[in-house]
């Protein structure tokens, strides 16, 4: 009796989330099929007229190219920052765990108050940040004009995921057994080569797959890119997809070349997918040994 009513629960909510995550998604790519009428009329039918606007619009491939950058540098800054702080703090040191909630911290903070918070830190008349270079000699930089909009929102959007990207990769790192450590120790291994034996072998497929999953998540971002500056006014490096094609949708009213462009952008990631899931697949069938278990000759050490 328990498992019919938890099979009929599973249908219900599995039809559930087909009807609120199908039912628009369908919408979108009928939608793409129309033309673009006035607000509030239905369009008619114009085939791939729409998807042939999207691809050779010139916004749309400056929007990819800064798309591309903003990711690129803000994961790679990320991941980077992430995983020396928690190489510096995985150790159990009584100061260690203040120090990780301080880091954490961030990570519940809206986005508009993270960059609330980076205007105020960089204005040039109050901000701290121009106060410092100032100290140091530099000249004082204005981070709030459209030249420098793409370094402003990869520093926000850094500081921002920082804190679930060094969560992760704390806690990858906190179940590496501690006898590897000490195995490689009465090797006479220094610390640069546990690192390489140890360390990089256990969270090198956790790393992989952190990176992925930032670049997913920050190559269609808009909170950030458009709270930073593209709020303000156009700009070619701070116009990233998300913001071109919610111009193109409520600014310029051209839902249907909105829908293609976004529903490119999904075919482009689900080719994606199952490229990847192919790959995994062959790699699990010519049977990879895994890269996140310990090296064979300190498991026979160890044993």
């Amino acid at each position: 009796m328990f498992k019919r009513e938890c099979a009929i629960l599973g249908i219900i909510a599995s039809v559930l989330f087909a009807i609120f995550y199908g039912v628009p998604l369908i919408q979108m790519i009928i939608g793409s099929f129309l033309s673009n009428n006035e607000l509030g009329a239905s369009g008619h039918f114009s085939g791939v007229r729409n998807y042939i606007l999207a691809w050779r619009d010139p916004a749309y491939r400056q929007a990819f190219l800064a798309s591309t950058a903003f990711t690129l540098a803000a994961v790679l800054l990320q991941i980077i920052l992430a995983f020396g702080a928690a190489l510096l703090t995985r150790q159990s040191f009584r100061f260690v765990g203040i120090l990780r909630w301080i880091l954490i911290i961030p990570y519940f903070l809206p986005s508009v108050v993270v960059v609330v918070a980076w205007k105020f830190f960089s204005d040039p008349f109050v901000g701290i940040l121009p106060r410092i270079v100032g100290w140091i000699g530099m000249a004082v930089p204005d981070l709030r004009g459209a030249e420098t909009a793409l370094p402003a929102m990869i520093i926000v959007a850094t500081y921002e995921a920082f804190p679930f990207t060094y969560v992760v990769l704390l806690a990858r790192m906190m179940q590496i057994p501690e006898s590897l450590y000490e195995v490689t120790e009465l090797h006479g291994a220094n610390a640069v080569q546990k690192f390489f034996t140890v360390t990089w072998p256990q969270v090198r497929l956790a790393v992989l797959s952190l990176t992925l999953l930032r670049v997913l998540i920050t190559w269609l971002k808009f909170d950030v890119p458009w709270l930073v500056y593209a709020g303000n006014a156009p700009s070619p490096w701070g116009d990233t997809l998300g913001v071109a094609i919610y111009r193109t949708a409520f600014q310029n009213l051209r839902q249907g070349k909105a829908y293609a462009a976004s529903v490119s952008i999904l075919c482009v990631l689900l080719l994606l997918f199952i490229a990847w899931y192919v790959l995994v697949q062959v790699r699990r069938r010519i049977g990879f040994r895994d890269p996140s278990t310990p090296r064979a000759e300190f498991v026979e050490l160890v044993r």
